[in-house]
């Protein structure tokens, strides 16, 4: 197992909303309410939403967020007031993660169901609950991710028919995992300064270490950071969600940093064209020049408000 070796940051750059930030641009005092589901095998999703103005019923405004295991649920909530005349944000935290945790305690409940199919089969069991209970709820949905949270964004707009728009940030969906990851780590160790002959090495490491993950799936080990089990990559590592997302025709903004180098710029572009070539018309890309996975930019400085902002409305008005 020594070939498991990779040199670069927790994977993805867990996609921070930074709380702090977001709360303070809503009123959040009276918090959000609170509704546990119950899974298939008696476990519960713990479901988090705005309240609920008025009498008109409206629509769900859910956020997946990225990988990690910390909430971000809280900082989310709170951007979402900013929309509650259009819809109602709704957050679910994962297994093994509760409400306001900062990513500082790694549980074995999390690592033994951190799988993205997990995810999805939670999505849709809370999106079943609600048809059932949500009497506010005129059951149309708006979906919107950032990088692990961008792929769960596209695979429930693909699985669940009352999406009317998804926004994906930062994954940019054209390559399956297992292809951006090792020009990932290229971009990271170009950036660093590494030999051209010691990337190409590295990289082709990252791809011997993929194919044999995926071929001993394990919950008892991980690879580039402790919460990513092989099972974690195994869920996650072939999924092509442009060949789902080519067949939506419901409105999908694309948001893309130029220096994302966790999330290759060339997967978003890779997407772009798919869509160009095949004369589809409900995509619309957006490359945010100079901003990195996390939308900062080369000072530094954090544009993810404003970029959830741009996304947030954009999707909210489609028709």
């Amino acid at each position: 197992m020594e070939k498991l070796r990779i040199k670069s940051a927790h994977f993805l750059a867990v996609f921070v909303f930074y709380v702090s930030t977001l709360a303070a641009q809503s009123n959040v005092s009276n918090g959000p309410t609170h509704i546990q589901v119950k899974r298939l095998n008696d476990s519960f999703i713990d479901v988090y939403y705005n309240t609920v103005l008025g009498d008109k019923k409206i629509p769900v405004l859910i956020f997946c967020q990225g990988s990690g295991y910390d909430s971000n649920t809280k900082g989310f909530l709170g951007l979402a007031k900013k929309f509650e005349d259009k819809a109602v944000g709704l957050a679910i935290e994962k297994e093994g993660v509760k409400y306001g945790d900062k990513g500082d305690s790694l549980t074995d409940i999390y690592k033994e169901n951190n799988a993205v199919y997990n995810r999805l089969y939670d999505y849709l069991r809370v999106l079943e609950y609600l048809r059932a209970n949500a009497k506010w709820w005129n059951g149309d949905v708006y979906v919107i991710g950032a990088s692990e949270g961008g792929l769960l964004a596209g695979m429930l707009a693909s699985y669940y028919p009352n999406v009317k728009a998804a926004a994906i940030l930062s994954f940019g969906c054209g390559l399956s995992f297992g292809e951006a990851w090792p020009i990932s780590i290229g971009l990271q160790e170009r950036n660093s300064g590494t030999p051209s002959d010691s990337i190409a090495i590295d990289e082709k490491m990252v791809s011997d270490s993929l194919a044999y993950i995926r071929q001993h799936p394990s919950l008892n080990k991980s690879y580039n950071g402790a919460d990513n089990t092989f099972t974690w990559w195994g869920s996650i590592m072939d999924l092509r969600l442009s060949n789902s997302l080519i067949d939506l025709s419901i409105p999908i903004y694309l948001a893309q940093g130029t220096r994302d180098i966790m999330s290759p710029l060339v997967s978003a572009q890779k997407l772009n064209k798919e869509f160009i070539e095949k004369g589809k018309k409900n995509l619309y890309y957006k490359e945010y020049e100079g901003y990195d996975h996390e939308y900062k930019d080369t000072t530094g400085k954090s544009h993810v408000v404003q970029v959830f902002v741009d996304a947030t409305d954009w999707i909210l008005n489609q028709k």
